[in-house]
């Protein structure tokens, strides 16, 4: 089997190109690239979820959150604060009995260092990678092309043929001159319940990036290593269908 590289003019565009891929003869690995920031607005996210629960799957705007809760998009303050809401968005869904994922910890936590209790209390897992990030592309003060990594991996974890975290690395990208574009490495991705609410989480992190750095958004890109379709084609054709006529 070979791999395929897939465009959209945004990120609803390519993942329709990807599990249109996916849906046709069997691709070792996908790469789709997004160049143009889509609308991620609460109807627009609504008019998603509707289509997810019709299908049966997970609903996009949930999948999104654990990535990039929508929370550090809002609203004023120093960079540290807004990631303060994104732990607090966390930790009330912890407590209101959500269970976000089979992971004990989040993207968005493995990202950002640390684990929401509850609303009011996290607990440091690891460096904060993702305020190094923006604080290094500051610091710099310069549109110099530049690429900054962040792995999702904690000390805790260990080596298993399956069962890691399946965003592995992060990469946020600075080029021509002002963009930020991030691109997202999966092990395995799941094209039917996963893949749209990651592209949409992804999307908010180059959004974030770029706002807490002056710059403006420039591309998602994500690589899946292993693009699955755990609930059978057929279920993905009426996701695709149905998300096509919506776009």
């Amino acid at each position: 089997m070979s791999g395929i590289a897939v465009e959209g003019d945004d990120i609803i565009q390519a993942w329709l190109a990807g599990a249109r891929a996916l849906l046709g003869p069997s691709h070792d690995h996908i790469t789709l690239t997004a160049e143009q920031e889509w609308e991620d607005s609460a109807i627009a996210r609504r008019m998603l979820d509707d289509v997810a629960d019709r299908v049966g799957t997970e609903r996009p705007s949930g999948v999104a959150s654990v990535l990039c809760p929508p929370a550090v998009l809002r609203g004023e303050g120093a960079t540290i604060d807004k990631l303060r809401r994104g732990w607090r968005f966390l930790g009330r869904g912890r407590q209101m009995g959500r269970r976000y994922s089979g992971w004990r910890d989040t993207y968005f936590e493995r990202l950002t260092g640390r684990r929401a209790i509850d609303a009011n209390h996290t607990q440091e897992i690891k460096e904060n990678r993702l305020l190094r990030i923006v604080e290094k592309i500051n610091l710099w003060d310069t549109n110099v092309a530049s690429s900054l990594y962040a792995h999702t991996d904690l000390p805790t974890d260990t080596l298993r043929t399956r069962g890691a975290p399946c965003l592995q690395y992060v990469q946020f990208r600075v080029f021509d001159g002002d963009r930020i574009g991030v691109t997202g490495l999966y092990r395995s991705h799941d094209y039917l319940s996963k893949a749209l609410g990651n592209l949409i989480g992804l999307q908010r992190l180059a959004r974030f990036v770029a706002g807490e750095t002056g710059r403006r958004f420039g591309r998602v890109t994500v690589i899946s290593l292993a693009p699955i379709c755990e609930g059978g084609k057929r279920t993905l054709r009426r996701y695709v269908d149905d998300i096509a006529e919506l776009v």
